[in-house]
């Protein structure tokens, strides 16, 4: 893993932390994305054999990985739980919201 790749994993979850309203949902429930004026960014938590594997996508406009990187809890420690943080923090906000979706479905139904 690159030095940039470091800084950019710090910055994400500094940003996620202060703003969490940055990341979107995506078609796979173990994924999510943000993008930015010119590229895109994608984070998947992947589970088995009793380990956890972190995916980073840089992604252009199309959503089209330009480049993708693992980061491990074995080889990256700091790195792995700075973006599996970023992750659960993101998760727990988009949950938040499908939590107020279905209130206001649940109320229309009452009505």
């Amino acid at each position: 893993m690159t030095n940039k790749f470091r800084v950019l994993i710090s910055e994400l979850n500094q940003r996620t932390k202060s703003d969490n309203s940055l990341w979107e949902k995506t078609i796979g429930e173990n994924c999510i994305e943000t993008f930015f004026s010119t590229y895109g960014l994608r984070i998947c938590k992947y589970s088995e054999s009793g380990k956890t594997m972190i995916y980073l996508s840089v992604l252009d406009l199309n959503g089209s990985s330009i480049e993708d990187i693992s980061v491990s809890e074995l080889k990256d420690k700091i790195e792995f739980r700075s973006l599996l943080e970023t992750f659960e923090i993101a998760k727990e906000k988009l949950l938040s919201e499908l939590d107020n979706v279905l209130d206001a479905i649940i109320n229309e139904i009452r009505q």
